[in-house]
């Protein structure tokens, strides 16, 4: 009798993880939007090695609206020429900052760590977090577009799935 409610139980569940599954197939698609945000914004990438990779990316968070209240770049320890590329983008704007986080904990993925030090290094005036992969390359609409869905639909909280580019069939993706 106790395994037939289980079993029953574990249907139920199941029912209900396909049917949100069938409520959010299509997402919800994030519209661009410009007009200035009072909300601030933290950004945080994490970095390992980068060099390729950073320049585009920072480009991209440059260009942002002043919403962007920081963006620091955590290195667990490039050895790369990333840390250097990172410097110099922080001569040019002021909200970036360089963050070593090296080394990593042996009880610590690399990415984890790093974004566990960046949240530890935001400033408070910040309303909102967003953490990026070095690899991104930004919209300069991305954080007002993101703000103003947020402020759209109520939202505290939510990830964030873009369009995606392969190089190849393979689907390795090709540096800048």
């Amino acid at each position: 009798m106790v395994l037939w409610l289980l079993g029953m139980l574990q249907i139920i569940l199941a029912l209900r993880v396909v049917l949100r599954l069938v409520r959010s197939a299509g997402g919800v698609r994030i519209e661009a939007a410009a007009a200035p945000r009072s909300e601030r914004v933290s950004i945080i990438v994490p970095v390992l090695n980068e060099r390729v990779r950073i320049k585009a990316c920072l480009d991209g968070l440059m260009g942002q609206s002043d919403a962007v209240a920081e963006i620091l770049v955590v290195d667990g320890g490039s050895s790369d020429g990333t840390r250097s590329i990172v410097e110099r983008y922080r001569s040019r704007d002021r909200r970036v900052r360089l963050i070593d986080a090296s080394p990593v904990p042996c009880n610590w993925t690399g990415k984890a760590w790093g974004l566990y030090v960046g949240l530890e290094n935001t400033e408070l005036r910040s309303n909102w977090v967003l953490c990026i992969d070095a690899d991104a390359r930004c919209s300069p609409l991305l954080v007002s577009s993101l703000l103003a869905h947020a402020e759209g639909t109520g939202i505290s909280t939510f990830s964030v799935a873009t369009r995606q580019q392969l190089s190849s069939l393979a689907g390795g993706s090709a540096p800048p």
